[in-house]
């Protein structure tokens, strides 16, 4: 027997398809009744049909370990590994986390179905700076007025707003702030830094004008200016959310991925029902591996918008990493029926049903999704699964 698999060793990628399970079946129903070495004859025997398929290696690993038989357990996993590089997704659930399409709470992005948008502003942030410093000034109403209409990208409306706020000691700096919000949400990023800097230089205690041109360093890549800028906003107002939160996806960017669990809790302190810091600390969590408290810090997520599109691509990736693969995909199909197109959830739904053995349905998504989004890595795990049934050229 170990003579047909050593012959595979040499292979990177063997495709397996829906071959007969007679043996494989057996294999289980006779693990079930721990009559093991019976196991060991039923799979050996579907290997020596089914030579391609990662499952019977996977299989007789799980029997051997079961019989406490350690080094046939490892050099069965190993051989799953050569037939497949990916052999691991059925049984590592840090493999899985390791391999699934993530999507983080971002504030911009080239590509609307990569990541979920976060508003670069929203009237809670803009509130108690108003209620605290300029409540005395006539031109209050107009301001929030337009900073609703920048939360919901009507820039045309806000641009002519600003337009018509008479000029104030005590607002200019709010008003150039503002400039530089339509500017920033238009694409326009360098504008948008020397609106801020007006701001900063009219009202150096403004905060919300420095956490804004963080924002701007930081699509420009300039950490260090970011971050300048987001400590000096923390030090002027420590009770606002958002300032924690930018600063998280900051360290996230940087890899400080200690300091952005920091910044996540931080934010969490101030405003414990934030959903996106609640949502970006989880996938956090699950990253450094803390999978029990991710689940339940997603939970918390789900339960404050339960009608939210976002929470079942989120609650889809939490099935896959714990191996519930019908949950995922019965979550991850019902966040395409909103996002039909979205690369992601095409992706995880593949894997998910290539896992549960629906190797046709769940190459076909794969597929699909590369047709959206070209990865090297997906188009990889899809030449390991799926080679045969490709009609994607190169692949």
């Amino acid at each position: 027997m170990k003579s047909k698999i050593l012959f595979f060793i040499m292979i990177n990628c063997v495709v397996y398809g829906q071959a007969p399970l007679n043996f494989l079946n057996w294999g289980d129903a006779l693990m079930g009744n721990l009559d093991y070495v019976g196991a060991v004859e039923a799979y050996e025997n579907y290997l020596q049909e089914n030579p391609g398929d990662i499952t019977g290696y996977l299989k007789l690993a799980t029997v051997h370990g079961r019989m406490g038989e350690v080094t046939q357990q490892q050099f069965y996993l190993q051989m799953a590994s050569s037939v497949n590089p990916f052999s691991d997704l059925y049984i590592d659930p840090a493999f899985r986390a390791k391999h699934l399409a993530k999507k983080k709470f971002e504030y911009l992005t080239t590509d609307d179905r990569s990541v979920f948008r976060k508003p670069l502003v929203t009237s809670q942030a803009y509130q108690q700076y108003f209620n605290e410093i300029v409540k005395q000034h006539t031109e209050d109403d107009k301001l929030e007025k337009i900073i609703y209409n920048l939360s919901q990208n009507n820039l045309m409306e806000a641009s002519l707003q600003l337009e018509a706020v008479e000029s104030n000691d005590g607002i200019d700096g709010i008003v150039e702030d503002l400039k530089g919000l339509v500017a920033l949400k238009s694409g326009l990023y360098q504008e948008a830094i020397g609106y801020f800097t007006k701001a900063i230089n009219k009202m150096p205690d403004f905060p919300m004008a420095y956490h804004n041109r963080a924002i701007c360093y930081k699509l420009f890549n300039q950490v260090e200016n970011a971050e300048r800028d987001l400590k000096r906003a923390i030090d002027l107002n420590k009770n606002i959310s958002i300032f924690y939160f930018t600063l998280g996806k900051l360290n996230e960017i940087d890899q400080q991925y200690e300091n952005a669990y920091t910044a996540y809790n931080n934010s969490l302190t101030v405003n414990e029902e934030y959903y996106e810091a609640l949502a970006n600390y989880s996938l956090l969590l699950k990253g450094l591996g803390d999978y029990g408290k991710s689940r339940m810090i997603l939970e918390e997520v789900i339960a404050l918008e339960p009608d939210k599109p976002e929470n079942l691509f989120l609650e889809a990736n939490l099935n896959f990493t714990f191996g519930e693969f019908t949950q995922a995909i019965d979550n991850y199909s019902r966040f395409l029926s909103f996002y039909p197109d979205d690369p992601d959830a095409l992706y995880n739904r593949g894997i998910s049903r290539i896992l549960m053995r629906q190797n046709m349905w769940g190459c076909a998504d794969i597929e699909e999704s590369l047709r959206f989004q070209s990865d090297e890595e997906r188009a990889r795990l899809f030449g390991c699964f799926c080679a045969q049934l490709s009609s994607i050229p190169g692949q």
